[in-house]
């Protein structure tokens, strides 16, 4: 398994920490890159989807530098540590292979699918992911600390533009 983004209960054991540590390390930007792939937000009609819960997940190398004791570049922007996220993925990205990389179940990718976090598309009954959407969704949903919120730029802001989404390039 070839993980990209790794969820809370990794992050405790390889940086030692407790689950109730994690929103304090958030605020005082000890972990810059974490991003909320919830169900929040996209259908507050649905039953339950307004109400869901949060799915925080780490991008992994700032948390195995972490865990290593080593410096993890802090120059590094949103853009840049969303391209390297998506960016060895070209068009689309099969939901499996996504679902697998950002550790989440099939069945909440179908979720984000269905209400709209992610575009999707149904090829020969696989599903698969525009990769743009993915960049789009992972900008909107960085979690910023409580302290700069109000200063935060705009997520999407410097996303590349003039790529066409398609699963065939």
């Amino acid at each position: 398994m070839n993980a990209i983004l790794f969820p809370t209960s990794v992050v405790c054991l390889g940086l030692g920490v407790s689950v109730r540590q994690i929103p304090k390390m958030i605020d005082r930007r000890e972990v810059r890159w974490v991003f909320d792939l919830g169900l929040h937000g996209l259908d507050p009609r649905s039953s339950g989807i307004g109400r869901s819960s949060r799915h925080l997940r780490f991008y992994a190398p700032e948390i195995v530098a972490k865990s290593l004791g080593q410096p993890f570049d802090a120059t590094i922007g949103p853009v840049q540590v969303v391209e390297q996220i998506v960016g060895r993925w070209k068009g689309c990205v099969h939901g499996v292979s996504l679902a697998n990389s950002f550790l989440i179940s099939r069945a909440h990718l179908l979720k984000l699918c269905r209400h709209g976090g992610l575009r999707c598309r149904i090829v020969g009954h696989k599903r698969w992911v525009l990769v743009n959407s993915l960049r789009r969704f992972l900008l909107s949903r960085l979690v910023v600390p409580r302290q700069f919120a109000e200063q935060a730029p705009p997520a999407a802001r410097g996303l590349p533009r003039g790529r066409k989404d398609g699963c065939h390039e």
